[in-house]
């Protein structure tokens, strides 16, 4: 195997770990960013952890909690391209896996909330995740090339 080779294939391994120790983070970081941001609806949110108890949501409190989850699924999926900036499927396996994990949470929740919620929540989980992905910081108004990338 030539040096190029061997680089590559260093580089194919790299690449790989980042993305699932970004996928990983990405995970966590959703999962603690709701928690925060659902104990700030609770203190600020007239009712809402009362509600909460017997998830007996007002239509606001529900819309609430579905800004924060595209909040949070777009956070996570920006944190994953920032740690795995090479990976196009890292952002698209993390919103795979969450809504693989939701799925069962809203079927057995089904009852409690209207069909839109559930709806909406998880139809937009994986594109949320992949459009955080794809929001870049930029500097002077120019995207931020991928890494190894051209700028365009």
């Amino acid at each position: 195997m030539s040096i190029t080779g061997k680089r590559r294939a260093r580089d194919l391994g790299t690449d790989m770990k980042r993305a699932i120790l970004a996928v990983a983070a990405g995970l966590v970081l959703w999962i603690m960013l709701i928690s925060v941001l659902n104990r700030g609806l609770r203190i600020f949110v007239a009712g809402y952890a009362a509600a909460e108890a017997t998830m007996s949501f007002t239509l606001g409190m529900l819309v609430a909690r579905l800004l924060i989850a595209a909040l949070t699924s777009l956070v996570a999926g920006a944190l994953v391209r920032w740690l795995a900036p090479v990976s196009v499927r890292a952002p698209l396996l993390l919103g795979v896996i969450l809504l693989i994990a939701f799925i069962p949470v809203h079927a057995r929740l089904w009852s409690l909330f209207p069909f839109w919620y559930h709806m909406v929540f998880l139809v937009t989980l994986i594109p949320l995740v992949v459009l955080g992905s794809r929001l870049r910081r930029t500097r002077g108004g120019v995207a931020d090339a991928p890494a190894g990338g051209a700028r365009t």
